[in-house]
């Protein structure tokens, strides 16, 4: 045989094994139900998080939420955000809880949400990356730190299928539910709430000579994420169809410890989960197949 025709033999071969290759490939991910695309997906009604309540139990926004530059947004990735800035007095039992009776001062926080919805490579914005960027100084080692909820607000939600709590919650942690401040209804909350934690790192700003706090986690796919290097493995499974995450961010320089900073955190979630939840599709629902409504197929791989 001829040298040209040996070579031609060969790459015809490599062509057809590469070629029956894509094609195993092609049956193997649709006959297993591995989504490599994401549809995009949003909460009931289209809710956005802009609509979260400014007015809670003790916590009342101040100011107007910040408007960013089109040029910010673009960077951000997306328009459905709310960058918030919500305050209690010096007597407010939180202020009193986290500084003590003796020298109890007003608190003010800024809430940071972003919602991303079937977008598999976005990398999330955290402020490790964006404050930088703006010219402060990471003060500090970052830390997890535990975010505590008053339990005695939720009750356990018993109607999740079993195989839906294996799936979503594998060390067997309840569902729980809390109520809304605005439907008054009863919310599913994520499963394994004592898991809840937020990433929280000091900052200086030597410009304005303050220091702050910054902490976050994400919500994905109806699951706790404490990290932005997690956010891919939970929200973006390959068995899922559609993908979303909401980052959510506190931001304060009236407080000295991170650990003050995750129960200022915790008493706002007490306040707000539910409603923030609202702002976030049922992953439940999205598991049994019933939200949306009218959904077709996956999308091919």
């Amino acid at each position: 045989m001829k040298r040209g025709s040996a070579h031609l033999i060969a790459a015809i071969s490599g062509a057809a094994l590469l070629a029956a290759g894509a094609v195993f490939t092609t049956v193997y991910i649709a006959t297993t139900g591995i989504h490599l695309r994401k549809l995009q997906i949003m909460p009931e009604g289209g809710i956005v998080v802009g609509t979260l309540p400014k007015n809670l139990e003790q916590w009342n926004a101040i100011g107007t939420d910040s408007i960013p530059s089109k040029e910010a947004i673009d960077a951000l990735g997306t328009e459905n955000f709310l960058t918030r800035t919500y305050a209690v007095p010096a007597d407010s039992d939180i202020a009193r809880k986290v500084f003590g009776d003796e020298d109890p001062r007003p608190i003010r926080i800024s809430l940071h949400l972003a919602y991303y919805t079937g977008l598999v490579d976005t990398v999330p914005h955290v402020p490790e990356r964006c404050f930088v960027g703006a010219g402060m100084q990471i003060s500090g080692s970052p830390q997890a730190i535990d975010i505590p909820l008053d339990r005695s607000r939720l009750i356990e939600d018993t109607r999740v299928p079993d195989e839906i709590i294996e799936s979503m919650s594998p060390s067997g942690g309840a569902f729980m539910m809390a109520r809304s401040s605005t439907t008054f209804s009863r919310v599913r909350l994520p499963p394994n709430l004592d898991d809840l934690a937020m990433r929280v790192t000091p900052f200086r700003d030597d410009t304005q000579g303050v220091t702050l706090l910054a902490g976050y986690f994400f919500i994905a796919n109806g699951e706790i994420v404490p990290n932005a290097n997690q956010v891919r493995l939970k929200a973006f499974e390959l068995e899922d169809d559609y993908a979303y995450y909401l980052k959510v961010q506190f931001t304060s320089s009236d407080l000295d410890t991170p650990e003050q900073l995750a129960m200022v955190a915790g008493s706002m979630l007490d306040e707000m989960f539910a409603d923030l939840m609202l702002r976030t599709p049922d992953w439940v629902k999205v598991r049994q197949g019933t939200y949306p409504p009218g959904r077709g197929d996956a999308p091919d791989a």
